[in-house]
């Protein structure tokens, strides 16, 4: 339901798109949707939608990304050791 919630958000107020993409990446990842998280991670372009705080989006931008290494360092362990993700 939070991801539905996170999607609407992004469509609807571009100012409130990159916060909810953080967030739809955390319930990614509790949910263990992590091949789909990964693609959302990947989506934080180098600037920022227009009129959207260049600072604060950088943050955000760090956070993605450091989700994105460790989803993938997580998934290349499970991979190494046998598990199916």
């Amino acid at each position: 339901e939070a991801l539905k919630w996170y999607r609407k958000v992004q469509v609807l107020d571009p100012l409130l798109n990159p916060e909810s993409r953080l967030r739809e990446i955390a319930c990614l990842n509790q949910i263990g949707a992590y091949q789909e998280a990964l693609l959302v991670c990947r989506s934080f372009e180098e600037s920022p939608p227009k009129d959207f705080n260049r600072q604060r989006y950088h943050q955000l931008r760090v956070l993605a990304e450091q989700e994105h290494k460790m989803i993938e360092i997580s998934l290349s362990d499970d991979f190494l050791s046998g598990k199916k993700k």
